[in-house]
């Protein structure tokens, strides 16, 4: 999947709602699911990196791969909603 210019910025945006969103309440330890998805998707898309080469820098399969970035799309997804009807919310007060 392409991304455009666009496209990097929207989930630039959406990387550092995630980044802060979790970066607060983390303890240190070991990585749980969001920190894999977050470095595929770091990884894919702002190293722009081939789906097989994030399987080979993080150690596991392509397939594993395909399923973190999806995951943590659908991840992203639902923050943006979040976010979304909080700022309209925040908006109409």
């Amino acid at each position: 999947m392409a991304v455009g210019m666009a496209g990097r910025m929207v989930m630039a945006v959406m990387g550092m709602i995630v980044f802060q969103d979790q970066g607060a309440d983390q303890v240190h330890g070991k990585p749980d699911a969001g920190d894999q998805q977050r470095v595929a998707i770091v990884l894919s898309y702002y190293e722009d990196m081939s789906n097989l080469e994030v399987a080979e820098v993080m150690g596991t399969t392509l397939s594993a791969v395909e399923s973190l970035l999806k995951r943590g799309r659908q991840r992203l997804r639902e923050i943006l909603r979040t976010a979304e009807k909080e700022i309209r919310i925040g908006l109409a007060e």
